[in-house]
């Protein structure tokens, strides 16, 4: 009898001092801890979703790197440079092969007008700004849970409304949607240039003040899909990075950048834009 109690007292002084560990259960986390017991309160953590724009300006039998002092040529052999392009994109998805979609699951407030008075809306945060002056350039889009097997993404080139007609002075310092050098953003009425490209005619002379072209409005937000060559499952904390791969040459195919009439320019790029991006691969970043 004494030897019973003795092994009752022994275990429940073992139960006693044991502590239940909290961490994240949840194995899409990129802080999945097998080891816990208890779900800790809005602890875990999860992939981000990345951006690399592989740039190349490639006309039918030549292939060149997209670099700044580059000449290229236009639809009448007129020598010219880029100096800069920027676009945005927005309404950023992941197709799965089950039909589903992925979004991103940041969150954001803006306000836009609303009659006399102000709106405030929170959207998912999914708004990309590419500053596209070197070779390559690699964006952090956001926060994504990773699941199933991906087989393309959709996205629109451009911003719609109602975040358009945002008070841009509202929005936080720092983010892709606040105000941008060069007029990016215009005003509540126009809404903001989905995308810019700066260049220079004069090929030789350095102190040249560049021809811009922004292009905006409705008839020019543009859905974009785009297919994976091979499908990939988006493991448990798998930070995914799509490659895509920008021909600039097919945005100027047809433009004579010479045209003094810069919205006939500007209609021409909006036009070609659509064929010019190709989903090369993804990557664990």
């Amino acid at each position: 009898m004494i030897r019973v109690i003795s092994l009752f007292i022994i275990s429940f002084s073992l139960t006693a001092c044991y502590e239940p560990t909290e961490g994240c259960l949840d194995r899409r986390a990129t802080n999945f801890d097998i080891s816990a017991d208890e779900p800790c309160p809005d602890c875990c953590t999860y992939p981000t979703l990345k951006i690399r724009f592989d740039n190349k300006w490639q006309y039918p039998d030549t292939l060149l790197a997209f670099r700044t002092d580059t000449v290229f040529y236009d639809v009448l052999n007129q020598p010219f440079r880029i100096n800069r392009i920027r676009f945005y994109w927005s309404n950023f998805k992941l197709l799965l092969d089950n039909g589903g979609e992925l979004s991103i699951t940041d969150l954001i407030d803006i306000k836009i007008p609303d009659g006399t008075d102000t709106m405030t809306l929170n959207v998912i945060d999914h708004f990309l700004l590419a500053d596209i002056n070197s070779s390559t350039n690699n964006l952090t889009l956001g926060t994504i849970v990773p699941e199933g097997v991906m087989t393309g993404f959709k996205t629109d080139f451009g911003i719609a409304d109602p975040v358009n007609k945002a008070f841009i002075s509202e929005i936080p310092e720092g983010h892709v949607l606040s105000p941008q050098l060069g007029n990016l953003n215009y005003d509540t009425d126009l809404g903001y240039v989905f995308a810019q490209i700066e260049y220079f005619q004069d090929t030789t002379a350095a102190d040249t003040i560049p021809v811009i072209i922004n292009i905006f409005g409705a008839d020019a937000l543009k859905p974009l899909s785009f297919d994976l060559p091979t499908p990939v499952m988006l493991t448990e904390g798998f930070n995914p990075q799509l490659v895509i791969e920008t021909n600039f040459a097919h945005w100027f195919e047809g433009v004579n950048v010479r045209l003094g009439d810069t919205t006939t320019i500007q209609a021409q790029i909006s036009n070609n834009i659509e064929g010019s991006f190709v989903l090369k691969e993804v990557l664990s970043k």
